[in-house]
């Protein structure tokens, strides 16, 4: 987990780097995403497709991005990935939604809600 927190947390660095700065879509935030993760040692490779989902797109139940839905992700709205990396020691499986900025209040309090139920969940 820590390696793989490690590729996690860099990919997030770049993310909120190059937003707006280079076009970003879901598969090329996946593929980024996939080069921090191999770069870490043990790494042998996705333990499942990358759910990388943008706006309506993270509503889909097990979305899969593909060259005709691509979206490009922008410096706005929410930003969902769901991803695992497979190890020699281990299997990860993360899921984050990322507000990517400019927020609605609609979006503002369903993250809140979720969060503050995760939180009372553990």
């Amino acid at each position: 987990m820590v390696k793989d927190g490690v590729a996690v947390s860099r990919f997030m660095k770049w993310l909120s780097e190059n937003i707006g700065k280079t076009v970003i879509t879901e598969l090329s935030a996946a593929a980024e995403l996939l080069k921090f993760r191999a770069a870490q040692e043990g790494f042998v490779g996705d333990s499942f497709n990358t759910i990388s989902a943008y706006k309506a797109h993270g509503a889909l139940p097990h979305y899969g991005a593909s060259e005709e839905s691509n979206s490009e992700v922008k410096a706005e709205g929410l930003f969902l990935v769901d991803s695992g990396g497979q190890y020699f020691y281990g299997t990860t499986d993360i899921t984050r939604t990322i507000p990517m900025g400019n927020n609605t209040e609609e979006e503002k309090t369903d993250y809140t809600l979720v969060l503050k139920g995760m939180i009372e969940g553990m």
